[in-house]
């Protein structure tokens, strides 16, 4: 996460997802991030557990989730992410349809959330 920063855990993960977000739009390959970050909110109180499709942690980006990440990413002086949360509903349609980029290279990835971690310093 941000290597030798004094953010909260839960700042930490918001920032990794918000830059993820940014940089590849909606994936369902990106859930596990999602789901990290939905944990973390449910341990902190930020999301209620149970909230979403199929609880808390579900790794949907839902509107709950995308609430509560806004909410974090406020509390520590940083915009919330560029995309908008997908509509899934409960048949799993989904609305847009997940980005089919080629996803940034990792080490690039890092130095964002790096950047990232930084300036909410």
């Amino acid at each position: 996460m941000c290597e030798g920063s004094d953010l909260s855990l839960l700042g930490q993960v918001a920032i990794h997802m918000r830059v993820v977000l940014d940089a590849r739009g909606w994936q369902e390959a990106d859930q596990p991030i999602y789901r990290q970050f939905q944990a973390v909110a449910v341990v902190a109180g930020i999301l209620a557990e149970g909230s979403g499709i199929n609880g808390g942690v579900d790794g949907l980006p839902g509107f709950a989730t995308m609430d509560a990440l806004k909410r974090v990413l406020r509390g520590i002086g940083l915009p919330p992410p560029k995309v908008a949360a997908p509509l899934i509903s409960f048949w799993g349609i989904r609305w847009p349809p997940p980005v089919d980029e080629e996803p940034l290279a990792q080490e690039a990835m890092r130095a964002r959330i790096q950047q990232e971690c930084e300036e909410a310093r």
